[in-house]
């Protein structure tokens, strides 16, 4: 025969408060569900809690120092050294030596031909010789300064330096006295006074006589002479037009 259970009457209290703990709790969560439901667009939870909990660290995160950037460096270039220059490499203009004063001239001249060299300054017409112009030295086989050159008509440079007679031998286009049109060069000549297309006047200083050797030549002195009529600037064969010049020459020589 079958007994029904009984429990005791004092342990009947703590069941019923576990069943009634039960249903609120249920309760609970269901009326928590039902708003999370409502929000679609909710977050968990869970992410909020994690967002939390990354927020309450964030004080003890080091942060990466950001530091400006360093300037650049001016490098100075260093200034460059002096380079020494030879004086051979040092070249300038030799500038032109003034001309005498003509004031101070004595000139001989002969029918619009003036005497090349100053009077008294040319040695005797004994001395003179003859080949393509006439070679007439100086006395004493001046040169230089000693020894200045005169034009010998009026005239234009045409010309400056001739081959066997100097790298400054002057030649003049003649405009005026006996030799007008024709061309007379100075062969041997150191310094020169006036360019290459200067006009120059009868008894104007024009150059000097070389010292030394200047072209081909064994001691101090001028060779004048002539251009043949309507020929080149310069020279004449050998006794070709030195004739002419030697008697103008030697009718203006004082």
């Amino acid at each position: 025969m079958l007994r029904r259970l009984r429990l005791p009457a004092p342990a009947l209290p703590p069941l019923l408060v576990l069943a009634t703990a039960t249903v609120i709790g249920g309760l609970l969560v269901t009326a928590e569900a039902s708003p999370a439901a409502a929000r679609p667009n909710a977050a968990p939870a869970a992410s909020t809690r994690v967002a939390v909990a990354s927020d309450l660290y964030q004080p003890w995160l080091h942060q990466a120092r950001a530091f400006p950037a360093p300037k650049p460096k001016v490098r100075h270039k260093a200034a460059p050294r002096p380079v020494s220059v030879s004086r051979s490499e040092l070249r300038t203009a030799a500038p032109r030596p003034a001309m005498p004063r003509t004031s101070a001239l004595r000139l001989s001249s002969h029918g619009g031909f003036v005497f090349p060299f100053l009077a008294g300054h040319a040695s005797s017409p004994s001395s003179w010789t003859q080949d393509q112009g006439v070679d007439i030295a100086a006395r004493g086989y001046a040169c230089g300064s000693a020894a200045v050159l005169v034009a010998v008509g009026d005239g234009t440079i045409i010309q400056e330096g001739i081959s066997g007679f100097g790298p400054t031998a002057p030649v003049i286009r003649m405009s005026s006295g006996p030799l007008a049109g024709r061309n007379v060069y100075y062969g041997h000549t150191g310094r020169v006074y006036v360019p290459v297309g200067a006009h120059v006047h009868a008894g104007q200083p024009i150059a000097e006589v070389g010292c030394g050797s200047v072209g081909y030549s064994s001691a101090p002195h001028l060779e004048i002479g002539v251009s043949v009529p309507g020929g080149p600037s310069c020279c004449p064969g050998d006794h070709q037009t030195s004739g002419t010049m030697y008697q103008l020459l030697l009718a203006s020589y004082r």
